[in-house]
């Protein structure tokens, strides 16, 4: 347990996952099994993308981020990281964009 809100705690679990490129499948299985956990319908693609939807009520969205990491970062701690002591300024190490998709559920791609 900690003192972060719960949005900070899920990517401090994930950022200690090493992931750096061509090397993803942990943090994508992770992933997909944190998605299902939402009730999300999930699945992954030849090349090891997680491709996750949602039903739902409203105007859907897209998610779309990178799983893989740069280096150095192979085996970093989470609590050696600018994130865990102060969230507001640390460099984000994830892009996400969220626009309009074409039908009422959303999804979410990691590339």
């Amino acid at each position: 347990m900690t003192n972060h809100p719960p949005i900070v705690d899920t990517f401090l679990r994930l950022v200690q996952i090493d992931s750096p490129t061509g090397h993803e499948q942990q943090l994508a299985e992770t992933l997909c099994q944190m998605l299902r956990d939402l009730g999300a319908e999930v699945r992954t693609d030849a090349a090891g993308n997680v491709i996750a939807t949602l039903d739902g009520e409203g105007d859907p969205i897209l998610l779309s981020a990178h799983m893989d990491t740069v280096e150095p970062g192979r085996g970093s701690q989470a609590a050696h990281l600018p994130m865990a002591s102060s969230p507001a300024t640390a460099p984000p190490s994830w892009a996400a964009i969220a626009s309009r998709a074409s039908r009422s559920s959303w999804t979410c791609c990691g590339v």
